[in-house]
């Protein structure tokens, strides 16, 4: 066999026997050859035996909080907000545990509601979600929740859209050949144009990440299963999705089950 590169990205389950087919692998394939799984659950690397950990640190404090307030601010003057850069400090401090995927949603969706009683609701909501042991989904679940109705159902249907990359125009027509997007006006170029402002309200809120290839975008898998719960379209029976892993590290409150997000 051939010298190979193995490339496993954001596991989220590691299936018994896995390490058996890894070296079988590796000792039927020439020399050099190398196999990389990354993964945010300590217990999923723990049985990757016989195979190197290299633990990746958390995003230095002061780095995820100008980012944070940054997109969370939207340009606006920092000096005009004191009271939110308090509080914004705060919900960045209690999400560096879980991802800075998860602070820039969590953000973007702060930038439409600039009010302190609205974002110490948010840090309540923060803390309570990342004191359990399912802190990597909550705060994903969070912003989901927090979406207008309208993008809720956009980005709801990416649960059942292919996985690789996509254009604008590939979602915006996707929309609206399922009629996911509805204008007062029934024109053609009218639904056109807010799904456009849909798609680009989804890209500034993190829920849709423009992909490392100019013009392609991509969606995050946390935020693909998350998305199965939302959207109108109907999950497929052979899907394998966040709430069939409970039991195999996942522990979602019942309060925050993911189908709630539908309600």
């Amino acid at each position: 066999m051939e010298r190979f590169l193995l490339v496993l990205d954001g596991a989220s389950s590691y299936p018994r026997g896995m390490n058996d087919i890894l070296d079988t692998l590796f000792m039927k394939s020439r020399a050099g050859s190398k196999a990389i799984i990354t993964t945010m659950y300590q217990h999923l690397a723990t049985k990757i035996n016989k195979h190197e950990n290299l633990p990746v640190g958390f995003l230095a404090m002061e780095d995820l909080g100008c980012m944070f307030m940054e997109n969370a601010l939207g340009g606006a003057h920092p000096e005009e907000y004191q009271k939110l850069l308090v509080i914004g400090k705060k919900i960045a401090v209690t999400l560096r545990v879980c991802s800075p995927l998860a602070a820039k949603v969590v953000s973007g969706l702060l930038r439409e509601n600039l009010n302190e009683k609205y974002w110490y609701i948010v840090l309540n909501r923060c803390q309570q979600f990342v004191a359990s042991s399912s802190r990597f989904v909550t705060p994903f679940i969070l912003g989901c929740k927090l979406l207008p109705k309208h993008l809720q159902r956009c980005f709801g249907v990416l649960g059942t859209y292919p996985r690789w990359t996509f254009t604008r125009e590939e979602l915006i027509s996707y929309w609206m050949n399922n009629c996911v997007v509805v204008s007062e006006n029934c024109m053609k170029n009218s639904i056109e144009n807010v799904a456009t402002d849909y798609f680009d309200d989804l890209v500034r809120k993190a829920f849709i990440q423009p992909s490392h290839i100019p013009g392609l975008y991509k969606v995050d898998d946390m935020l693909r299963d998350i998305a199965l719960y939302i959207g109108p379209m109907p999950v497929p029976k052979t899907r394998i999705h966040l709430a069939n892993l409970i039991g195999e590290g996942f522990s979602i409150h019942e309060d925050f089950w993911l189908m709630r997000l539908a309600e």
